[in-house]
Order: structure tokens, then C-alpha cells, then sequence
């Protein structure tokens, strides 16, 4: 009963000054407090088999959510190393892989810690606090002798490894993201599930794709759209200063729907190669005709299970990051300037009503007709657009994965899940849907 009180008043004192450092709704990242941190980390082991003292502890200080989402970026995501303002995309973020690669497990010399600013991480600070980017079990180890300083690697989880390893390669940041029209003057950030084959499809109207396939004899319109290039504006037709829009979505949903999109079909599984690792993802034959007949079929007997099949996913997944569950804070480098955009919509249940908004900040006309066609928005918001959410007019796109995230999801996913994506949380001002607050309540009732 000791052990029991002194431990409640131990989370009450951590949570009571952690709770106001973390403005998970607001664009402004959270302020690093590492010393906390490190003391919940070492009571956890001693509160394993307490479930009803954590559960008491999260209900009086609002959810476990945000102390997953608190804990699992300090550990990873706040090792981010900063860059100058010209050291952009992949060039920046070289900087922290190369830092983290394996190789590098010996002394190296000490890199300027990652500080989070209002906006993202972006720029380097001589002022931080050594105990800023983590806690016991991933502080940075610092040896010094007479003539250097020389450090290791924080200790990181093993996920972000790997995400650091595959962020060059899986299409994280491909030049595709960008799209640009001058009519009017725009700049859009695509992201992967984010309605991005209907963003495409509304820049390349406005560059005019429908008349350049016309000409070329091409009469189908969805074929036009679908095989079009021309969705970034010529050199030299925009501003230095043009205004720039991007739609974020809430991340477990996201993940969700990526997971739907690319994994739940076997077929499409099989033929598109997003479930990844393939290797395990994909069906004996298919494995038989790439030369893997050794792989057995690993998910066999839980494939008719939707809870455990993607509670195995998630598992899985983070062997091989693919592009559609990268988070979206790597997009066009969000997680440094998503403060700098001048409209920011979400893809939630004011989606049709904030792309109508778009459409007037920026002078309607041929943008309000391009939106329309691509999204169908304006006989909804007519109707109600509170009450209508749009994840893809194309059949194939259109996972609707906000209906079916109680059949998905437990409250064991949801905690994985929220410490993959807590950049996203965290640096884009998202906010944890309230289902999966309540899926993580209930865990413990």
C-alpha cells in the first residue's frame, strides 16, 4: 500500500509538470523535459502489474495518449539534428542519418544538439540543456580527454533506425510532392494518402493537362488525368513568395488507411508491392516467381482476422518503411516549416468545408472549378459539410478508414501506433482522435 501511494504521488508530480510542456494542439513543438522523462522511465518496470494505479493516474490527468506520444518523440524524433535555412529535403536529414548509422557506434565528434523551435526543428543553438534529447536509456555517452570531445550515438529504438535507413530511398522525399500551378500562383505539399492522386488530378487541370492530351487524341478524361506530368508550372511562372497549401490528416487514421489500401486486397498486395516487407507480406506464388521458395507463408493463419493481422502489420512494417506510413511530418520538410504555409486544411470531418474555404482565400474561379471536379465539394458543403469526409473519390483510394478503425484497431495498436507517428502529433499540431483516447481507457476497465 506504501509502494502504491508513493508511486501515484510520483506520477502526479511528473504529469503535473509535464502536461503543460506539450501543446499537442497547437503547431508549436513540445519543450524537451528529459529529467522526467527518465524518472517514469525507470518506475515502469515497477509499475508493470499496477494496472489500477496507472489507470487512476491517467483518468485525473486527462489520457495516456500524450505521455506515449511525449515519451516516444524524445526518444526519437528530438535526435533530430538541425540545419541552416539552405540545407533542405534530404540534405538536411542526411545529416542525422549519417549521425546514427551503425558504422558511426564509435567516438565521433560531438554535433550541435536538435532543439524543437516554434515550428519545427530547424536551426542550431548553442544555449541547450544536455539533458535536453533524452533520458537514461538514450542519453548521448560524451568521453573527454585532453585534446577532444567525442560522443556516441544516443541509444534510439529500433524502428527509427531503420526509418532513418529507409527515408533516402522509399520516395519520402520524391520531387512528385510538389506541385505548383500559376493559375493561380500556388505551391502544394502532396502527401501520400492524402488525397494525392486528386491533388495531382486538380494541378494538372489547372496546367492545363485536359487540352494538352485532347490534342494529342487522347478523349478519356480519367485517363488523361491519371497519365498526366504536368502538374508543376513551368520555370520561372511563379513568385518568390508564393503562397503555399498543404492537408494534413489525422495519423492513425492515415495508417489505417494505408494499411486498407495497400495490404487488406491480396491481390493488390501481390501486384503493387506497398505491403511491405514483401518478402512477408506477399503470397507463396508470388514469392516462388521472384525466387524465394524457401519463405514460407508466414501470415497464413491469421489472415482472416483483422485485429491480429494488423496488430502484425505494425509489427512488421517498420522492417521496411514504405513511402504510404512514412510519417507525414517528412513531407516537404514539415517538420521544419509547416508554420511558413499559408493555408493548412485537414482531412477530417470539415474536409469538404475547408477545401471550400480554400478555394475563396485564393480567388475561386478556375481553382474552385478544378477543386470541384476533383472533389466533388460544393453539392456537399450545400447540403452539410459537417457531416461529409472525403478520403479519395476514386474507388480504389476510397478506404473510409475513419469508420472502421474499432474494427481494426485495440488499444495495444494504438499505443505502437502513436510512437511511430508522434512527429506527427507533436510538430504538426494534430490532435489524438478521441476513439483511440477512449480505446485507451477502456483497456483498462
Amino acid at each position: 500500500m506504501l509502494l502504491s501511494a508513493v508511486l501515484l504521488w510520483s506520477y502526479q508530480i511528473i504529469f503535473k509538470n509535464l502536461r503543460p510542456s506539450i501543446p499537442l494542439s497547437s503547431s508549436s513543438p513540445i519543450d524537451a523535459i528529459a529529467s522526467e522523462i527518465g524518472l517514469t522511465s525507470a518506475l515502469s518496470p515497477l509499475l508493470s502489474n499496477s494496472v489500477p494505479i496507472i489507470s487512476s493516474i491517467f483518468d485525473a490527468q486527462e489520457d495516456e495518449a500524450e505521455f506515449i506520444i511525449n515519451r516516444s518523440f524524445q526518444r526519437t524524433y528530438a535526435h533530430i539534428l538541425p540545419c541552416d535555412v539552405d540545407t533542405i529535403g534530404l540534405r538536411c536529414i542526411q545529416k542525422t542519418i549519417d549521425f546514427f548509422k551503425p558504422c558511426k557506434r564509435s567516438a565521433v565528434t560531438v554535433p550541435p544538439l536538435s532543439i524543437a523551435t516554434e515550428g519545427g526543428i530547424n536551426s542550431e543553438s548553442d544555449d541547450i540543456d544536455d539533458n535536453v534529447a533524452g533520458n537514461d536509456d538514450d542519453t548521448s555517452i560524451t568521453v573527454q580527454d585532453e585534446t577532444d570531445t567525442t560522443t556516441l550515438p544516443p541509444s534510439i529504438p529500433w524502428w527509427f533506425q531503420t526509418l532513418l535507413r529507409d527515408l533516402p530511398k522509399n520516395g519520402a522525399y520524391g520531387w512528385w510532392q510538389t506541385l505548383t500551378t500559376a493559375n493561380p500562383p500556388l505551391q502544394f505539399c502532396s502527401i501520400a494518402k492524402n488525397g494525392s492522386t486528386e491533388w495531382h488530378e486538380v494541378f494538372c487541370r489547372l496546367n492545363g493537362s485536359e487540352k494538352i492530351f485532347k490534342e494529342n487524341g487522347i478523349k478519356n478524361d480519367d485517363e488523361c488525368l491519371l497519365n498526366c506530368d504536368n502538374f508543376q508550372a513551368p520555370e520561372g511562372t511563379l513568385p518568390f513568395n508564393v503562397p503555399r497549401v498543404v492537408f494534413i490528416r489525422d495519423p492513425l487514421e492515415r495508417l489505417l488507411s494505408s494499411y486498407l489500401n495497400k495490404c487488406q486486397d491480396e491481390s493488390r498486395r501481390n501486384e503493387e508491392g506497398h505491403c511491405e516487407p514483401n518478402i512477408i507480406f506477399r503470397d507463396r506464388q508470388m514469392n516462388h516467381r521472384e525466387g524465394n521458395d524457401a519463405i514460407e507463408p508466414l501470415l497464413e493463419d491469421i489472415e482472416d482476422n483483422n485485429k491480429q493481422l494488423f496488430a502484425a502489420y505494425l509489427d512488421i512494417m517498420p522492417l521496411k518503411w514504405n513511402l504510404h506510413v512514412t510519417p507525414q511530418a517528412f513531407a516537404c520538410d514539415l517538420y521544419r516549416n509547416i508554420h511558413q504555409y499559408n493555408f493548412v486544411g485537414k482531412m477530417d470531418s470539415q474536409f469538404m468545408m475547408d477545401i471550400d474555404r480554400m478555394a475563396s482565400h485564393f480567388g475561386g474561379g478556375e481553382l474552385a472549378v478544378a477543386l470541384n471536379k476533383a472533389f466533388d465539394y460544393q453539392l456537399l458543403v450545400q447540403k452539410d459539410g459537417s457531416k461529409h469526409v472525403n478520403f479519395g473519390t476514386h474507388s480504389a483510394d476510397g478506404t473510409r478508414a475513419p469508420k472502421k478503425v474499432n474494427k481494426f484497431y485495440t488499444a495495444q495498436t494504438v499505443r505502437k501506433a502513436l510512437e511511430y507517428v508522434s512527429i506527427d502529433y507533436v510538430l504538426l499540431g494534430l490532435s489524438v482522435p478521441s476513439w483511440a483516447k477512449q480505446m485507451l481507457r477502456e483497456d483498462y476497465m
